[in-house]
C-alpha cells in the first residue's frame, strides 16, 4: 500500500477545530443550567467518559458554529476526493464526533470516547488500530498525540507548537507529511480581547482630584492611578469572561465574529487563565489602597457581571447600567 492510499486519520480538538469542544460544550451546560455545576463537580470525581457524557448531554453543541481550521479541512476534502479513506478519530464524545462528522461530510468513520473508555493517547491508538490496522496517517495537534505518531506512517502537524512537536516527531523515526501552523498570539490580539481603548472610560476615577483642584497632589494622585489599573484590570478580565461567555452569538455577528475568542485565534483555556490572573491582580491592588475601595470594586464587578449575564438584554436598563 503506497502513503497516498494509507487512511488519512484526523484529530477533533485544536486539530480540526480551532478550540476544544469539552469546553464549548461547558460553557454551553453552564449556560443553559447554571446550577448545575455543583453536580458536574461529583461527576468528574465518577470518571471522565461519564464527565463528557454528562456535559455533552446538558449542553447545546452546535457544529455549525465552531471555528474550524478551513486549510485542513480542505485538504481532507481534496484526499477523500482522491480515494483515500478518511476517518476523524477523536477523545471528545462520540454525540459531538457524529455532529461535527455529519456536518463536514468528508469522513468516512468515527472512532470517539462513549460511555466506556476515553479515547486518549494509547487508548485512541489501540481503537485506531483495531478499526483500520497498523498502516495509517495521523493529524494531530498535542503532546498526548505522540504515541500515535510514533506508530503511524506519516505525521501531518497543527496547533500553535508544530515547531517543538515536529522535532520530538522526527526523531521517532516518523517522517512528517504536512503542517497546519496556528496564527502567532501577537500582542495586539491580546490587546484586542482586553479591549485597551476601553480603560479610557476609567479616567472618570480622576473627576474628583480635577473637581476638588487637588489634581497636583502627587500623593492623591499616585492613589487614583493605582486605582485606574485595578478598574482597568477588572475591566479587562470582565471583557474576556463576557466574550466567553457569547462565543455562539459572537460568531453569528458580522463583526465580532473575528474577535480572538469567537474565531479561535486565542483559546477558551488561555481566556480564563488570563482573566483570573487580572482578576487576582486587580483584587490585591484594591485591597492594598483600601478595605472601602476594594468593597467597591467588588460591586463593580458584580454590576458588571449581570450585565454580561441579564441585564444588556432588558432596553433601557442597559444603557442606565
Amino acid at each position: 500500500m503506497t502513503e497516498s492510499s494509507l487512511p488519512l486519520v484526523v484529530d477533533l480538538d485544536g486539530t480540526l477545530i480551532l478550540t476544544d469542544s469539552l469546553h464549548e460544550t461547558l460553557i454551553s451546560m453552564l449556560k443553559l443550567y447554571p446550577f448545575k455545576f455543583f453536580k458536574l463537580i461529583k461527576i468528574y470525581f465518577q470518571g471522565k467518559t461519564e464527565f463528557k457524557k454528562f456535559v455533552y448531554e446538558h449542553s447545546n453543541f452546535n457544529a455549525d458554529k465552531i471555528p474550524y481550521r478551513h486549510e485542513l479541512v480542505n485538504y481532507i476534502q481534496k484526499q477523500r476526493q482522491q480515494g483515500r479513506k478518511v476517518i476523524l478519530a477523536t477523545a471528545a464524545y462520540k454525540d459531538i464526533a457524529y455532529k461535527v462528522a455529519d456536518f463536514l461530510n468528508c469522513f468516512d468513520d468515527v472512532i470517539a470516547t462513549d460511555s466506556q473508555k476515553n479515547l486518549k493517547g494509547i487508548n485512541k491508538l489501540n481503537a485506531i488500530e483495531q478499526k483500520i490496522g497498523r498502516k495509517f496517517i495521523y493529524a494531530g495537534d498535542d503532546s498526548a498525540d505522540l504515541p500515535i505518531w510514533k506508530e503511524a506512517s506519516g505525521a501531518i502537524v497543527t496547533g500553535n507548537k508544530t515547531d517543538k512537536l515536529i522535532k520530538i516527531i522526527k526523531q521517532s523515526g516518523t517522517p512528517v507529511l504536512k503542517q497546519f501552523s496556528n496564527e502567532d498570539k501577537k500582542m495586539m490580539t491580546w490587546l484586542k480581547a482586553i479591549r485597551l481603548h476601553q480603560c479610557l472610560k476609567n479616567l472618570l476615577l480622576f473627576v474628583p482630584l480635577l473637581t476638588s483642584f487637588q489634581f497636583y497632589d502627587f500623593q492623591k494622585f499616585l492613589i487614583v492611578s493605582t486605582a485606574f489599573i485595578a478598574f482597568s484590570l477588572g475591566a479587562s478580565a470582565t471583557y474576556i469572561l463576557n466574550d466567553l461567555w457569547d462565543l455562539e452569538n459572537d460568531r453569528q455577528h458580522l463583526n465580532k465574529r473575528h474577535r480572538p475568542f469567537a474565531s479561535g485565534n486565542l483559546s477558551i483555556a488561555q481566556g480564563l487563565r488570563v482573566s483570573l490572573l487580572l482578576l487576582t491582580s486587580a483584587g490585591l491592588i484594591s485591597i492594598l489602597i483600601s478595605r472601602y475601595f476594594f468593597g467597591i470594586f467588588l460591586l463593580y464587578l458584580l454590576i458588571t457581571t449581570l450585565y454580561s449575564l441579564r441585564l444588556k438584554q432588558i432596553i433601557l436598563l442597559d444603557i442606565i447600567v
